[in-house]
């Protein structure tokens, strides 16, 4: 009776921390609605990059093959925050397409063909190759953790020039927060029964948001904010994922 109760009372802490974390994730996902404002009001991508929303999709579509009975088996939380992440992102995507120039527009369809090909390759390869759930796990695992890790070291840029410039115009505060507070919620999500697919990105990218909210601190004061900004160039993007994440 003991060990019933156990179960239960974990399974339901982790149904609820997962439900908080699709919640915060949803946050973040939602964050670059000002930039793509933008786009459609200049009617421009000017020097915006398509980069951070590809790599969410091709994060997003590895986690959900994570998340599938194939490989780890049916868990809601991870399965449903990416599927609602790669609708937004392919929105984002599509508004991206239609106001960008023919070199932007050529860029993100042929990485968007990439995205498709190692997708393809990587679950037959899995399916084909690998026979067992313990190894499939592993095996996706792995490489879903390497692009969560990229996403969050994105916002590496980002310090340099904080750091650079003495000025945190270019890291907002509440985005960092929300990546910190939705790296953390995951982080736990993964530690209740534990993952270390999940909670090693998710670790990282919570020091890496302590990094940015501490220089953040740090050069506040610095910060000259009526300085004259181009619109194009403190448009920040930081990585929506999350995660799982993603």
């Amino acid at each position: 009776m003991y060990i019933l109760h156990t179960r239960i009372t974990k399974e339901f802490a982790r149904a609820i921390v997962g439900y908080v974390g699709n919640a915060t994730s949803i946050c973040l996902y939602l964050s670059p609605l000002g930039t793509f404002n933008t786009i459609i009001r200049n009617k421009s991508t000017k020097e915006f990059k398509a980069d951070p929303y590809l790599a969410t999709i091709q994060s997003c579509i590895i986690w959900i093959f994570y998340a599938l009975p194939y490989v780890l088996g049916h868990n809601i939380p991870i399965l449903t925050i990416n599927t609602i992440a790669i609708g937004i992102e392919a929105i984002y995507i599509t508004i991206y397409l239609i106001y960008a120039n023919p070199k932007q527009r050529l860029n993100v369809l042929f990485f968007l063909g990439l995205i498709m090909t190692f997708t393809a390759l990587l679950v037959g390869l899995v399916l084909g190759l690998v026979h067992t759930k313990t190894r499939r796990v592993y095996v996706v695992g792995m490489v879903a953790v390497v692009f969560c890790l990229g996403m969050y070291g994105a916002p590496l840029t980002v310090m340099s020039t904080v750091i650079r410039t003495k000025s945190v115009k270019y890291m907002p505060f509440s985005l960092s927060f929300m990546g910190l507070f939705n790296a953390l919620v995951w982080t736990a999500y993964g530690l209740i029964e534990f993952d270390p697919f999940v909670v090693i990105p998710n670790g990282i990218g919570a020091f890496l948001c302590v990094i940015q909210l501490t220089l953040y601190g740090c050069f506040y004061r610095t910060t000259d904010w009526n300085e004259e900004e181009d619109v194009s160039a403190n448009q920040v993007e930081l990585p929506t994922h999350t995660r799982p994440d993603a």
